[in-house]
C-alpha cells in the first residue's frame, strides 16, 4: 500500500509539474490579448533517498511479492521482447533475381555481365537487336525500371556511350550492380 500511495505522490507532482510548464508556455499567447499575469509557483517537497521509494519487494523464492505483508499488490510477468523475422525480397519479375539497381543511382557491369547487351527497347525481340555492348566496370546512371519481360528485370540506363536498356540479371546471377557513392 505504500508503494501506492508514494506512487500517486509522485503522480501527482509529476502533473502539476507538466500543467505548470504547459502555462508557462501560454502565457506569452495570453500576455497579447489581456493584462499580464504573475507566473505560476510550483512548491516542491524534499526528494526522498531512491531506496526508500522501491523497497525491495522479492521474497526468498525469487518471486516480487508485496511489503509489509500486503496482500493486495499483483505480480507482474515480465515484458516480452518482440522478434523480428527478416524478410526475404520477392522478385518483381517473375524469373528474375531480387531487384537492387535504384532508379535515379549508379550501377556498374560486374564481371558476370562480360559484354552487357544494350537495347532499344526492353525485353529480347527479332526487332530489339542491341544497340552495343558495356563491358565490366563499366558505370551508369539508372532512369527508370524494372520493366519485366522474358524472365528479366529491366533497367532504362544511360552510359558514357549508349542510352537504352539492360537485364539486370538471371536466376543464377547479377550482371550488374548498384555503384552507389561513397
Amino acid at each position: 500500500m505504500r508503494i501506492v500511495r508514494l506512487f500517486s505522490t509522485w503522480m501527482a507532482l509529476l502533473t502539476c509539474t507538466v500543467l505548470a510548464a504547459c502555462n508557462m508556455l501560454t502565457t506569452s499567447e495570453q500576455q497579447a490579448t489581456s493584462a499580464p499575469t504573475s507566473s505560476p509557483t510550483l512548491e516542491v517537497s524534499p526528494v526522498m533517498p531512491a531506496d526508500t521509494l522501491l523497497p525491495d519487494t522479492t521474497s526468498d523464492n525469487g518471486t516480487p511479492s508485496a511489503p509489509d505483508g500486503d496482500t493486495t499488490a499483483q505480480a507482474m510477468a515480465p515484458t516480452e521482447t518482440p522478434e523480428f523475422m527478416p524478410t526475404t525480397p520477392t522478385p518483381m519479375c517473375s524469373g528474375a533475381p531480387v531487384q537492387k539497381l535504384i532508379v535515379q543511382e549508379r550501377g556498374m557491369v560486374t564481371e558476370n555481365g562480360q559484354e552487357l547487351n544494350i537495347r532499344p527497347d526492353a525485353g529480347i525481340s527479332d526487332d530489339n537487336e542491341p544497340l552495343g555492348k558495356l563491358m565490366p566496370g563499366d558505370i551508369f546512371l539508372v532512369l527508370e525500371g524494372p520493366v519485366c519481360a522474358n524472365r528479366y528485370a529491366w533497367f532504362r540506363v544511360r552510359s558514357s556511350r549508349f542510352e537504352g536498356w539492360i537485364a539486370e540479371g538471371d536466376t543464377q546471377e547479377y550482371y550488374v550492380a548498384p555503384y552507389l557513392p561513397g
